[in-house]
């Protein structure tokens, strides 16, 4: 907690915490489990809740409870929506970061126009696949996750059709895109949707 008490002390506007996750030089092992993650945030909570602070403190999710008051019934996958777009400084187009490390591009900006390469690339027809693991169609909470990230699923697994690796027991797995304000609570699947400026 000395970051914190650092931070506070020299007026920074947001502290952001993200997750590793498992693309270039990290490994699967580097990849914090939910369950430790979740302390982690709690225990910034209450860090946050004993001293006056302007930071905004805002992480990545893991998952969320099955309590949890939140329902995500519309699809808010960028595999889905198409919302989303990364150009690697090489040219190399992916509607996910998840897939950077992948052989999975959409194509390359350098050989044709993104234009054509959003709107014509084969590579669409990879990211259609959707989950279809026989344990999660059987789990009670299929109806809020939907057998989690298919971006976790293909880097554990190596298939957008097995569950999420981060499911776990009365936890659901998020979108690594889905960022928590851990001092107001606020929840978004943008950065600076959850800052209060």
């Amino acid at each position: 907690m000395k970051l914190v008490n650092l931070l506070v002390k020299i007026g920074i506007n947001a502290h952001f915490l993200f997750s590793v996750t498992p693309l270039g030089r990290a490994k699967k092992s580097d990849v914090v489990a939910p369950g430790k993650w979740e302390q982690l945030i709690f225990n910034l909570q209450e860090k946050y809740k004993s001293i006056p602070t302007k930071t905004d403190i805002v992480c990545e999710l893991h998952h969320l409870r099955a309590d949890a008051k939140i329902n995500f019934i519309e699809p808010d996958c960028r595999l889905d929506t198409k919302n989303h777009v990364i150009i690697l400084p090489n040219g190399e187009v992916f509607p996910c970061s998840l897939f950077t490390s992948t052989d999975k591009s959409l194509g390359n900006v350098k050989r044709k126009s993104l234009f054509e390469i959003w709107t014509n690339s084969p590579v669409w027809d990879f990211y259609a696949v959707k989950n279809d693991d026989p344990e999660c169609k059987n789990c009670k909470l299929w109806g809020l996750c939907k057998g989690g990230c298919r971006g976790y699923s293909y880097l554990f697994a190596g298939s957008m059709k097995k569950k999420d690796p981060r499911c776990e027991k009365n936890r659901y797995p998020v979108c690594p895109s889905w960022k928590l304000n851990i001092k107001n609570l606020s929840l978004a699947c943008a950065t600076w949707k959850v800052m209060k400026r």
